[in-house]
């Protein structure tokens, strides 16, 4: 976009008891940190209805509802027409559909509209006056203080009657006079210079109706941020140390969004004012710290969190830091917990690899091999970022990898009903790429090709209860069911020897059986088949799993440990021998 901002600063004197106490506590001007990026670019803070009822809330509002205000609403823009306007809407309806398209908070536009002109509260140097409205928001208003004559122009409408002309305003172009005109113009200016502060100069938004594929072309000279990159896309990176001078005082830039309040206000009063009046209305401009991870009640175990892009590509990681970071300076959002991995690895664990992408999102692998491969592709490998299970085993549970192939993107999820959803959405399917660990218990990954099968005691009757089935093993954990660990291993595939889990409801007692016989004789006898628990080893080559029976309590017993079946037989349990055999 080939526009240009002015500087002007309206003194506008606020009355602090006349603000509406929206919040009562009170806050610290920083000059260095006016604002976080993460408060900055939360452009859904508030509805268009949210934003119209607060405007209703002062009487004297130049742009309420009440008081009959609408202006065009800002549509799109392209390179060649420049911004696009429909009809006219309310302030809230204009406001929003700015900080939508830019991602800027309407907070912000708010405490803006209210530091330039007073047209929120009404009380402004120029009250509701053409004069005012056409300047809004300050865009384009050189400090030289010549002023400018427009007609035919729609400018804003109060009760249906459009206000097509004012005199004397600052505003040096007619494209850049009017309500929507000003608002638009001055999200696109915040959002650009708070891009191009950190040295994003490819930043451009392209969307719909949005077209502002001229932006990666157009130069910056405002406040940088510290680090080395370039601000204009023709010249070389170089090392930025932060500081801008503002009111003849060296001021480090901490933030884009900071940076960029001095590139629209040059001056510190200005910028206390909008603190003030942002402050007194919204609460603070500092970011809250992220939920932390409760489930790391030990010291190895992490969750892995999901974000989402600018532009909505997918991004995980372990990191806290990094989380905290892409949030507060990188225009990410934070979505949630993914699923869980170890920071320190343990037994049975392999290493999971991040990849940043050439879209800003990241990819993550437990296969080395592709791991080095997107490397030598030239893409930036971060290493190893947490710990995972192989795929394929039930020590936890399975992340699914899935792939979008009209937005390139890769999704990583732990839910079987996540996992159906891309699909329907028109990802592909890519099958397991580790697994998660359970963040209720964890134990050690079993070998390549078996699974766990768990232990339960103190179940109802005093019997024993055993599963292969994470889901089911974490929520009787859940449900204060006694866990007593891992009891053996059993093979997962169906050309296995299936073991059979029955329950009879008279007894309140489940049986296991490798015996379709004996299955189908108890199933006809008021026993309930539950499916195949697992599979056992079909050629009895393996360790054997013993089943051991109570005359007293009517109750099997299993187990692979030859002791403790020797105590219990001397105690009056009868072996009925091996009932399968592990792998």
């Amino acid at each position: 976009m080939k526009l240009r901002k002015s500087y002007l600063l309206i003194a506008v004197l606020l009355v602090l008891s006349m603000l509406m106490p929206m919040k009562a506590l009170a806050y610290t001007f920083d000059q260095n940190d006016i604002i976080d990026d993460s408060v900055f670019n939360n452009f859904n803070s508030m509805s268009s209805a949210q934003v119209d009822s607060f405007l209703n809330g002062f009487p004297n509002s130049c742009i309420s509802s009440n008081h009959g205000f609408s202006a065009p609403d800002p549509t799109g823009y392209n390179p060649t027409n420049g911004f696009l306007y429909g009809g006219n809407v309310t302030a809230g309806k204009v406001i929003t559909d700015a900080a939508q398209a830019y991602s800027l908070n309407p907070e912000v536009l708010l405490a803006t509209l209210q530091k330039e002109e007073g047209l929120v509260k009404g009380d402004g140097p120029y009250g509701c006056s053409a004069l005012a409205i056409s300047a809004s928001v300050g865009y384009g208003c050189p400090d030289s203080g010549t002023s400018y004559n427009y007609s035919g122009v729609n400018l804003y409408s109060i009760n249906g009657t459009a206000v097509t002309s004012v005199n004397g305003t600052c505003v040096n172009s007619a494209s850049k006079a009017g309500f929507a005109q000003q608002i638009i113009h001055a999200a696109w200016l915040l959002k650009f210079g708070q891009q191009r502060s950190r040295g994003n100069i490819s930043w451009a938004v392209v969307k719909g109706n949005w077209d502002n594929s001229d932006d990666p072309q157009s130069c910056y000279g405002g406040p940088t941020l510290q680090g080395t990159f370039a601000v204009c896309p023709s010249s070389p990176a170089t090392f930025h140390d932060g500081y801008y001078t503002i009111d003849g005082t060296s001021v480090h830039m901490n933030s884009g969004a900071t940076a960029a309040l001095y590139w629209y206000t040059p001056h510190f009063h200005g910028n206390q004012n909008f603190y003030t009046i942002y402050t007194q209305w919204f609460g603070s401009t500092k970011s809250v710290p992220l939920p932390g991870c409760d489930e790391a009640t030990n010291t190895t175990r992490s969750c892995v969190w999901y974000l989402t892009g600018p532009n909505g590509q997918p991004y995980y990681t372990s990191s806290v830091n990094d989380r905290q970071w892409l949030v507060d300076n990188e225009d990410f959002t934070y979505q949630g917990k993914a699923f869980f991995g170890n920071v320190i690895p343990l037994t049975g664990n392999v290493p999971v690899y991040r990849v940043v992408m050439s879209d800003g999102s990241d990819f993550i692998t437990a296969n080395k091999a592709e791991y080095d491969g997107l490397i030598a592709g030239g893409l930036q490998g971060l290493g190893v970022d947490f710990y995972a299970d192989p795929g394929d085993v039930n020590s936890g549970y399975p992340v699914y990898r899935l792939y979008n192939n009209s937005t390139q993107t890769h999704k990583w999820v732990a839910t079987i009903g996540d996992r159906d959803t891309l699909i329907n959405q028109g990802y592909n399917y890519e099958g397991v790429a580790f697994t998660s660990i359970s963040s209720i218990r964890q134990e050690v990954a079993p070998l390549t090709g078996q699974e766990l099968v768990y232990r339960f005691s103190n179940m109802p009757g005093n019997t024993h209860f055993w599963t292969s089935d994470v889901y089911e093993r974490d929520q009787m954990i859940s449900s204060g069911y006694h866990y007593e660990g891992v009891a053996w291993t059993a093979l997962p595939t169906s050309t296995s020897l299936p073991v059979y889990r029955l329950y009879s409801p008279a007894l309140n007692q489940h049986l296991y059986t490798a015996d379709t016989w004996e299955g189908a004789v108890l199933t006809s006898h008021g026993w309930r088949s539950e499916g195949i628990a697992w599979y056992g080893n079909p050629t009895n080559n393996g360790h054997p799993v013993y089943r051991i029976y109570s005359p007293t309590t009517f109750e099997h017993f299993y187990s692979a440990d030859t002791w403790e079946g020797a105590v219990l037989t001397s105690h009056g349990w009868r072996s009925e021998g091996a009932a399968w055999y592990q792998p």
